[in-house]
């Protein structure tokens, strides 16, 4: 049964840093098109042969503006751009529909995530005989180099002292005896002996958005699957169960003693127990919190649809603009303060 599949972000290196896991899983189907978006403009793709498309909006203030119309056919799938201010339509996209499933490529001694020390020669094996292939390792190579072998079988060697430590992407691509271009991709690490050097790895399962902060036992950071994580310094292994927001953390957080402060999209900005990844408090906002929380003597700063200035200590004298403060029992249940500084600015302390 063919597939068509639409995500918000195109499949390829500048949208999605993992995108070859999406059309790995594609590619084992009868894929025939991928619509996407983020750009607000009518862009044709080839994500690794899966042909795609881009829209144009229909809310941009300048011309041109509008929508598109995607047609399905056996023969072919094509685009028509409707413009708001005509009502009038232009095919721009005709692909011709895509038959079959594509051969499978295998990277027979490479799996994800590998880690690669010492020179190694990679095996690929391609389910169909190919005339020619080439490879690009990023982020070293601006450009492609000839594989090895014919047929289906394939290789390259690979030596980690030609290429900075860390994490890197092999894509390799090949052409068939007809014209056609098939590619995958697969990611790995390289470790050759220099700085600097990983200690150990930790796989969250979702997107790292906010810069992790750390104390002298544990690494604290939010995630796009709505999830506080806590692991430890020392060998990567989560510290407690991660604390789970309603919405994306996309935050950096601050450390104030054994107390994490990080903002999340639910509109809340949450202390957790760095012990226990416990909440401690939270405190509800007027939009998603998603900038970085930062602290100076005991006052955090952070920002929403409004500037925030959230106090974890009692006031106790207040001249003007300048606060003079007091410790505060932080298991005490106490009242919301609002304080106009200057004009556009509130002042929350809590």
């Amino acid at each position: 049964m063919p597939v068509i599949f639409a995500t918000h972000y195109p499949l390829d290196i500048g949208g999605v840093p993992n995108y070859w896991r999406v059309l790995d899983i594609l590619k084992k189907y009868h894929t025939v098109f991928i619509m996407v978006g983020h750009g607000h403009s009518n862009v044709s793709y080839d994500f690794e042969g899966i042909p795609g498309a881009m829209s144009m909006d229909t809310y941009r203030t300048t011309a041109p503006s509008g929508f598109n119309i995607v047609t399905v056919s056996k023969k072919e799938i094509a685009l028509t751009t409707v413009l708001n201010s005509t009502g009038t339509g232009e095919t721009w996209y005709r692909q011709p529909f895509i038959a079959t499933i594509q051969p499978q490529i295998e990277f027979t001694n490479l799996a994800p995530e590998n880690v690669i020390t010492e020179p190694k020669v990679i095996q690929i094996s391609v389910s169909m005989s190919m005339v020619s292939g080439t490879y690009q390792i990023r982020p070293e190579m601006s450009g492609t180099a000839a594989l090895a072998g014919s047929g289906k079988d394939w290789s390259l060697n690979l030596d980690p002292a030609n290429y900075d430590n860390g994490n890197h992407t092999l894509t390799v691509r090949f052409n068939s005896s007809t014209g056609k271009q098939f590619t995958r991709t697969i990611q790995f690490y390289i470790e050759n002996g220099n700085y600097p050097k990983s200690v150990w790895r930790f796989q969250a399962q979702a997107t790292i958005i906010g810069t992790p902060v750390y104390d002298a036992k544990g690494v604290y950071f939010g995630s796009s699957d709505n999830k506080i994580h806590g692991i430890s310094l020392t060998n990567g292994t989560p510290l407690w169960e991660p604390f789970k927001t309603a919405g994306m953390v996309l935050s950096s957080g601050c450390i104030i003693d054994t107390i994490l402060y990080i903002g999340s999209s639910d509109r809340k900005i949450y202390g957790i127990s760095t012990n226990s990844g416990k909440e401690c408090w939270s405190y509800s906002t007027a939009g998603a919190v998603i900038a970085p929380v930062v602290s100076q003597d005991s006052i955090l700063y952070f920002a929403g649809i409004t500037f925030y200035m959230l106090s974890i200590i009692v006031p106790i004298r207040n001249y003007g603009n300048i606060l003079q403060v007091g410790l505060l029992n932080r298991d005490q249940q106490f009242k919301t303060k609002k304080l106009s500084l200057l004009p556009g600015i509130v002042m929350y302390i809590v």
